[in-house]
């Protein structure tokens, strides 16, 4: 059988997967039907798949936010280019960056390893030291796990559980007519970083700023609280697929367009200069589709993040960027200054396309 046959992975994606994925956890008759003894039908969770986390409710004033992510040798990081500290580190600050999409607090987290029978016990332990000072430094120690024999490659896979005030942790489906959409930091710095290991560019000085954003990204846990906190936000997400690609998901979650301001896309004179010899092509559309910056993508009511901005940026060091607003009609467009609009082509990172 072909890998894009009909009903393979390969033909419906990573998406298309997920959305069945969806179906099946909502049916009546599924997991989320009614509990044994005729209990209530999983009462205690306020948001199930969907969004960066779960949610579920344990107290009158917090709930609980879930999340989980996997990494694998390969797919997510290459040993050739990183040592085995920093893709436990990256590891930890994904999950971390999942926390952050939803304004929420880590507080522990769970890290399940495996490992070929010949990775050395120093490497081994090295992975979960990086793993570690990441999540100490946020506030989230690592409180178990498990650990595996793998038939090839390392894999990570990493749970953190996090907090949020009742009824305040901050979803894709919430962006309105009307919104503005801001981003934090650099987008597409991490993808230029892997474009220059791939290019043999890793030692470069040029490049060298964006290989240190693609091998230690810094998730945005306490700009984004205080974001939640202050700038009064519809929508959040975390830049893990593409800043195009995530941006697609909040729209559709919230059943909303985005025009995006081309001249507002944030390209830094560094980028600029670095881009040619990446063979990137327009630097504009290399942010638009970068991922793994765990930046923060903001959807706010008109006039709100300008009140908030200038503390982000005086207190983290990380500046925040308006790039368009939210429309009723779906979909992306893009617009030059004295132009028309035209539509976006959305180009997003699926573990299963060819």
């Amino acid at each position: 059988m072909s890998p894009e046959a009909p009903g393979t992975l390969a033909a419906v994606g990573q998406f298309g997967l997920i959305a069945e994925i969806r179906r099946i956890l909502a049916a009546p008759d599924g997991p989320a039907g009614p509990a044994p003894g005729g209990a209530p039908p999983r009462g205690h969770v306020v948001l199930g798949p969907g969004d960066d986390c779960a949610v579920v409710a344990t107290e009158p004033n917090h709930e609980l936010l879930l999340t989980t992510d996997a990494q694998h040798e390969g797919v997510h990081f290459d040993l050739r280019w990183m040592a085995v500290r920093q893709a436990g580190r990256r590891a930890m600050a994904a999950a971390l960056s999942d926390i952050a999409a939803m304004a929420g607090r880590p507080r522990a987290a769970l890290v399940a390893l495996a490992f070929p029978a010949d990775t050395t016990v120093e490497a081994a332990l090295d992975l979960v030291r990086g793993a570690a000072e990441v999540g100490e430094v946020h506030g989230c120690p690592i409180v178990g796990g498990n650990v595996v024999r793998s038939p090839g490659g390392i894999s990570i896979t990493t749970s953190i559980v996090g907090q949020v005030r009742r009824g305040k942790a901050v979803r894709r489906s919430g962006a309105r007519p009307g919104d503005e959409v801001w981003v934090t930091g650099e987008p597409g710095a991490a993808l230029a970083g892997l474009l220059a290991l791939k290019a043999g560019l890793g030692a470069d000085p040029q490049a060298a700023p964006f290989v240190r954003r693609f091998l230690e990204p810094t998730p945005r846990i306490a700009e984004a609280e205080l974001l939640a906190e202050k700038g009064q936000l519809h929508a959040l997400m975390d830049v893990s697929d593409g800043l195009a690609g995530d941006l697609a998901r909040i729209c559709e979650e919230s059943g909303v367009g985005v025009r995006l301001n081309r001249e507002r896309i944030p390209v830094s004179p560094a980028l600029r200069a670095l881009a040619p010899r990446l063979g990137a092509g327009d630097p504009v559309d290399l942010v638009l589709r970068g991922g793994e910056d765990f930046e923060l993508l903001v959807v706010a009511p008109a006039g709100r993040i300008p009140t908030v901005k200038g503390e982000i940026e005086g207190v983290f060091g990380v500046k925040m960027w308006r790039i368009g607003d939210v429309r009723p009609e779906a979909g992306i467009t893009i617009q030059d200054p004295g132009s028309m609009a035209f539509p976006l082509e959305v180009r997003s990172f699926d573990h299963f396309a060819s």
